[in-house]
């Protein structure tokens, strides 16, 4: 540590230097003001009473004619006036808490019926799922295929298929399987049941329309629409499926 070139600075009159140049606070004058500690500390020993506040140390003379009451009176102020800093921070972080659920209140609150609002995130006009099973025109003679509808998660199921009637040569059968198959295998190669007759208003479809409100739950895993087309050389069936499940 260097002292001020110039004796009468008031820093340089808080510290002494001795002949190997050390520095060491003063004690034989009167001192005042806030000396740093970040750079150095008190010897042993010292009469100078010091103590801290923050990173400072507070520095008064001992012995005849020393008065530390303002020292002690300076300290206190600080620490209290640090208390209701932290207060003041606790209000208000708890006002704007208040506030904000006060406001999430007043969005909620209905003047006109003098009650809360609820928004329900699932409502039941959005609790169903569509899909066109099935498009298909000019199907090939002599074709089987399906139109596969899961019913995990679902209850309930509406069907409605569209053809070309009579007009065709080829003839259209359609007609509808189901399983309970479960265990992870493909659909395609689950064991599938015939249940038209059971479900539906009549044993199978032919060149005819249909739409049939399974309305009752169907506790299976799937449920598939097969067609067949006889081998008339037509190609020239049409077939749409409509399908509309509700959760």
């Amino acid at each position: 540590m260097t002292l001020p070139r110039t004796r009468s600075d008031r820093e340089y009159l808080k510290f002494e230097e001795d002949g190997s140049g050390n520095v060491a606070l003063r004690t034989t004058a009167t001192l005042s003001g806030d000396i740093d500690v970040s750079a150095f500390e008190l010897e042993a020993g010292t009469d100078v009473n010091a103590k801290t506040n923050d990173n400072q140390i507070l520095v008064v003379q001992t012995g005849s004619g020393a008065d530390s009451s303002a020292l002690t009176e300076q300290i206190a102020t600080e620490t209290t006036l640090a208390a209701i800093e932290l207060l003041n921070t606790d209000i208000v972080t708890a006002t704007e808490a208040i506030q904000a659920s006060v406001e999430a209140s007043d969005d909620a609150f209905d003047v006109v019926t003098n009650s809360n609002r609820i928004t329900n995130v699932s409502p039941l006009n959005l609790q169903y799922v569509t899909e066109t099973l099935l498009d298909l025109t000019d199907i090939d003679e002599n074709t089987t295929g399906y139109g596969y509808i899961e019913m995990n998660g679902f209850r309930t199921l509406a069907i409605q298929g569209v053809t070309s009637g009579a007009t065709p040569t080829d003839v259209l059968t359609v007609t509808f399987e189901a399983t309970c198959q479960d265990d992870g295998t493909a659909l395609a190669s689950c064991a599938w049941t015939d249940v038209t007759a059971v479900i539906a208003s009549a044993a199978n479809f032919v060149n005819v329309d249909f739409f049939e409100i399974l309305d009752s739950p169907l506790p299976v895993r799937a449920l598939r629409v097969k067609y067949v087309t006889s081998e008339a050389g037509g190609d020239d069936c049409d077939l749409t499926v409509y399908t509309k499940k509700l959760y």
